[in-house]
This record gives structure tokens, C-alpha cells and sequence, in this order.
């Protein structure tokens, strides 16, 4: 079991050596152009109206696949992919509880089939991918912001605070990023706090650590 102080070795180094700046003279890349994970990832951001019903009338499909990373959970509108969750533990009832309880009034199905091609692009990192991903202005803007970390670099949640126009927004940032409803998708284990170390993730910080091992080493 590692502990902190080998999450801390290891954030450091990977600040040292794959640290990036973002340039605040340049907006954030909408998500439709973003390649930051090898796959083009087309969103259609829910309207306001939309977030208020929190997923009233929407037929959400959602299966479990094996992924380089552990187990995948992967929930799925006929619009696009609307969740990805990484685990140890298959078919969890605390990830799968955590998923559905972003679209509180949706109806959900066990169901493999819908999901298949979502996951295959996915795993494969093949072509386009479309999301459905539901957030405020503010998280939608982070989210944008991540994915233009690229692949083998990290930034801080104060960089992409200014990065956003919002230096004073760190905390708000670090809540957005953690709010991310595609995790590995939208990259958000790529943030580390400026203090050092790894900092936190949703998912667990031993899943931070594969996922930013595995991508340093390529």
C-alpha cells in the first residue's frame, strides 16, 4: 500500500519535469476540437431547463467493462456518454449510487448493448465519442480547460483558475474538477494542488496514481 509520502515523491517529480503552463491569452478549446486523451470528443451541454428536471424523461443505459485501469461503469443517453466512473470493485453499488444520483429523475436499465460502442471507442481510444455532460457555466469552463492539458503534462488548480479569468477561484475550481462526470475522459486527475502532492480524486488517489503512471511512461 503506498503512502503518502510516495504520493508526494512521486507529485513532485511529475511537477518537475511535466509541469505546464496555461496562456491566458488564449480561451479554452470547446470540447468538439479537444484531442487531449487521443479521442475527439463531440459535448452537447444540457440547457438550464434540462438541469432543472435532472434527467426527467431520459433513459439512461449504463454497463460495467474492464478497462487498463480496473473496472469501467459507464452510463450512457442515446445523445451521448453522460458518466464514467474507474474502480477496483466490480459492479459497486457505492459507484454505481454515486452515478445515478447526478440525474436523480432518470430512469436507468442495466443494459450492456446501447453501451458496447461507447466502450469500445473508449477503451480503444478510436474515433469520435459523443457526451452529454449536464453542469453549471462555471464547471462547464473548467471542464473546457482540461482538456487542454495534454497527454504526459499536468497543470495546478491555480493555473487553471487564472487560466479562466477567476485567480481567487481555486477552491471553486478544485470542486469542479472533482465534480467531473467523465472522469479519464475530461482529465481531471491531470490537476495537482500547487502545495505539492497529488492532492485528492473522486475516485481514489491509488487510481490517480495509475492513471498518471501509466500516461507519464508512454
Amino acid at each position: 500500500m503506498m503512502n503518502n509520502l510516495y504520493y508526494n515523491k512521486l507529485a513532485k517529480t511529475i511537477i518537475n519535469n511535466n509541469y505546464i503552463s496555461f496562456d491566458p491569452n488564449n480561451g479554452p478549446n470547446i470540447l468538439a476540437s479537444a484531442q487531449s486523451n487521443n479521442i475527439c470528443l463531440k459535448s452537447e451541454i444540457i440547457l438550464s431547463s434540462e438541469i432543472v428536471r435532472k434527467g426527467k424523461g431520459t433513459t439512461i443505459n449504463y454497463g460495467w467493462f474492464d478497462s487498463p485501469y480496473g473496472f469501467m461503469l459507464i452510463l450512457a443517453t442515446k445523445r451521448g456518454v453522460c458518466g464514467l466512473a474507474l474502480t477496483d470493485d466490480y459492479r459497486s453499488i457505492e459507484v454505481l449510487t454515486d452515478m445515478v444520483s447526478r440525474w436523480p429523475q432518470a430512469h436507468f436499465i442495466e443494459n450492456q448493448d446501447p453501451v458496447i460502442p461507447f466502450a469500445k471507442t473508449i477503451i480503444e481510444h478510436g474515433a469520435t465519442t459523443d457526451v452529454y455532460v449536464s453542469g453549471s457555466l462555471f464547471q462547464i469552463k473548467v471542464w473546457e480547460t482540461l482538456l487542454k492539458i495534454p497527454l504526459g503534462n499536468v497543470t495546478t488548480y491555480s493555473q487553471i483558475a487564472n487560466y479562466i479569468g477567476k485567480p481567487r477561484a481555486v477552491r471553486a475550481v478544485a470542486t469542479a474538477v472533482g465534480r467531473n462526470p467523465i472522469s479519464w475522459l475530461i482529465p481531471c486527475h491531470r490537476v495537482l494542488p500547487k502545495a505539492g502532492g497529488l492532492g485528492g480524486y473522486h475516485w481514489g488517489l491509488p487510481m490517480k496514481y495509475n492513471l498518471l503512471n501509466d500516461e507519464l511512461s508512454k
